[in-house]
């Protein structure tokens, strides 16, 4: 017997051996994650089920380019951990990680944080321009997150990638870097020795304005204070100072993209071309099975 589309898609379902998705099943799932994380819009854990599903739906789906590597597969890890030296460990709300089966190594792919983005009283969903413009806040400050997320992940997984792809959640808005382990390490130098240039130069400042003031009130010298790292003079709070470095554009992690809405069943193409980058752009659309195409390498070139 010949059975058409219907009929076959239709035993297909009713088949308990057989795992089948609808895209209508998708979607809804999908929206309702989403509901639910904007009904209390102040809770960023109300967005973890929409994580969860968008990156275990991915994996679940996500297959070795050669079938020689069976034994490999991607996972999706809720509430990874990234450890640390002494305890300074990292946890990013989930990732998917790549898993062999055969030596029990393991190493993210690529990983989302999720960030809350609390609707005011005059608002009434995260669709409006006001509720936009406070997810990119956040996601400026999340960044020294993000990068102690992917510096950890670099040390603790010898075996993994020299780049990762992270994604920031914000409410619906989402943004997507690529972290590379030498930017980093070049960073992190830099970082250090601008510190300490201006760690001097204000203690400096610092002693000069002490010894400036015990000069007026007419202090002999061998009472004023020296300062150093640790004396109270350092830190005294009628001396107010600011530390401002600049990290150089070369050392940044690369922005694909920056504060999108996510978009629930439109094609890719509905995105706005003004967000068109030079470099390959990043698909997150729920317009195939439901899913986020995520940008991970396929697993033979890991």
């Amino acid at each position: 017997m010949v059975l058409n589309n219907d009929q076959m898609l239709k035993d297909l379902y009713n088949d308990p051996s057989i795992v089948v998705i609808r895209k209508e099943e998708s979607l809804t799932r999908l929206r309702n994650n989403i509901n639910l994380a904007q009904s209390q819009s102040e809770s960023e854990s109300r967005l973890y089920p929409l994580l969860n599903r968008i990156v275990s739906d991915l994996c679940s789906f996500a297959k070795h380019a050669s079938e020689e590597q069976g034994g490999i597969e991607l996972q999706c890890h809720s509430q990874a951990l990234f450890p640390g030296e002494e305890n300074h460990y990292q946890v990013p709300d989930c990732a998917a990680c790549v898993f062999s089966a055969d030596s029990f190594r393991m190493f993210p792919a690529f990983w989302f944080e999720a960030k809350a983005l609390p609707l005011e009283e005059d608002e009434e969903s995260w669709q409006s321009a006001k509720a936009r413009m406070s997810a990119l806040e956040v996601f400026g400050d999340s960044i020294p997150q993000l990068r102690q997320q992917a510096n950890n992940a670099f040390k603790c997984f010898e075996h993994g990638p020299t780049s990762y792809h992270v994604f920031l959640l914000v409410g619906i808005f989402w943004s997507l870097l690529i972290f590379e382990k030498q930017r980093e390490d070049d960073a992190r130098d830099h970082i250090g020795k601008m510190e300490a240039a201006a760690k001097q130069e204000l203690e400096g400042v610092a002693k000069k304005l002490i010894d400036k003031k015990n000069q007026a009130l007419g202090h002999p010298a061998a009472k004023r204070r020296r300062i150093t790292k640790g004396t109270p003079a350092a830190k005294n709070p009628e001396i107010v100072t600011k530390m401002d470095i600049t990290v150089p554009d070369h050392l940044l992690p690369r922005l694909l993209y920056v504060n999108e809405p996510l978009v629930v069943g439109n094609p890719v193409e509905n995105y706005r071309k003004r967000w068109l980058l030079p470099w390959p752009r990043t698909t997150l659309s729920c317009n195939r099975l439901g899913l986020m195409c995520l940008p991970t390498p396929t697993l033979d070139q890991i």
